[in-house]
């Protein structure tokens, strides 16, 4: 039962997980345009800032 449990909350994290990751790729280009009032080069700092922050902190998770 308690393997059971665990397998759903393992596939329940990935897919909250993987959906909220979907809804950032859709809303950046928006928030760039929009309300930055930028175009492509504004969208790709940002994506490049999500870039940045998820290698840090993964580096900073592999060395804890």
């Amino acid at each position: 039962m308690l393997l059971a449990f665990h397998q759903f909350a393992q596939s329940y994290c990935s897919a909250l997980i993987s959906f909220m990751g979907l809804q950032n790729t859709i809303i950046v280009p928006i928030f760039a345009e929009d309300i930055l009032k930028g175009g492509a080069e504004t969208l790709g700092f940002l994506m490049g800032a999500s870039g940045v922050g998820a290698l840090s902190g993964g580096i900073y998770l592999a060395t804890r």
